[in-house]
């Protein structure tokens, strides 16, 4: 875990030496309480399994707080805290939804948020609502289960679902899709408008969307490729027939991670970034993204003959003609200007 005010490693934990491999299929991190001072505050790590389990560790002491095991069989679509991290809410993808005592894991309440399996879901406002992606879009109320609002892709089964403050705008990304596709959606009336399809050379892995910080119309939307880079999108409106090229962001490696890479006959200069998320946008035209990347995944030993056909695969890809390179490290904080 690390802070974004400097990029400094805030805690880590890692699974105990002897304990059954565990496949972790979604996390999340909060302070309890108002205390958010490293060392007075509990910060509380909440992780989801592949089997439906789910653990919570004070990661400052390592300390493994509480484990539910069985509530939700076949695995978590989501984690997040609310309430000043006093509550962790729970999705899995059985379509159970629950409320749970951060500290000690016992279930306030829990309902059932869908009949049909959930493949990813998305908290907003402050946690009081949720996003659920199947094959269709779901919005619900945290507070009693009801539906505020509903709609279908009428592609097939959604992977990914991401959501504005307010779910104004809804981003979703079905199975092996290289586009995103934007609603946009209005919770009073309960009316969704289909938006704009926004291309990618590769299917995203991770996917974020903000409402425009200047009150205008408009979105900014950030994902993730699985090729390593990362495309932002600035929308100043949501239209069906809007084209915007998005920035498209690389990371460079530090002089030191490149020496080591040559040293295995590797002569990459750009690493997969893995994870981002949008943090602050400004009404100057800036946004602050944190991310992480992944060294370890371009740190591979090749043949001359693999190198040259690198070569030849990196000419042809228009990411990495047309990206533009920021900082450097495990943890990255960067500003930029939006781009239309």
């Amino acid at each position: 875990i690390w802070s974004t005010n400097d990029g400094s490693l805030l805690a880590e934990w890692k699974q105990p030496d002897g304990e059954p491999v565990v496949s972790y299929s979604c996390l999340a991190c909060g302070f309890v309480g108002k205390k958010r001072r490293k060392e007075r505050g509990t910060l509380l790590l909440a992780l989801g399994t592949s089997n439906g389990d789910i653990l919570a560790v004070d990661v400052l002491t390592g300390e493994m707080k509480w484990k539910s095991t069985g509530r939700h069989p076949g695995g978590l679509a989501g984690l997040a805290f609310a309430k000043k991290g006093r509550s962790l809410h729970v999705v899995g993808t059985n379509g159970m939804a629950s409320e749970m005592k951060s500290e000690m894991g016992e279930v306030i309440r829990e309902f059932k948020a869908s009949e049909k399996p959930i493949s990813s879901s998305a908290f907003l406002c402050e946690e009081k609502i949720f996003a659920l992606a199947s094959s269709e879009v779901r919005i619900l109320s945290l507070e009693n289960g009801e539906e505020v609002l509903k709609f279908s892709d009428d592609v097939g089964p959604l992977q990914y679902v991401s959501a504005s403050d307010g779910a104004k705008i809804i981003i979703t990304a079905g199975y092996g899709e290289k586009h995103l596709q934007v609603w946009r959606c209005d919770i009073s009336s309960k009316t969704v408008n289909k938006g704009p399809a926004l291309s990618m050379r590769h299917s995203p892995v991770a996917i974020d969307c903000k409402n425009s910080p200047n009150g205008e119309d408009g979105t900014v939307i950030l994902a993730v490729a699985e090729s390593g880079v990362a495309y932002s999108w600035d929308l100043k409106t949501v239209s069906q027939d809007e084209k915007t090229n998005p920035a498209k962001i690389t990371v460079k490696l530090k002089k030191a991670d490149a020496d080591q890479q040559n040293s295995v006959n590797v002569k990459k200069s750009r690493t997969s970034i893995i994870a981002a998320r949008l943090n602050d946008l400004e009404a100057d035209g800036q946004k602050t993204i944190t991310g992480l990347h992944d060294l370890e995944s371009e740190a591979a030993t090749a043949s001359a003959q693999n190198e040259k056909k690198s070569k030849k695969r990196a000419a042809s890809d228009p990411d990495l003609e047309t990206t533009r390179d920021v900082v450097d490290g495990e943890c990255f904080t960067f500003k930029e200007n939006l781009i239309t």
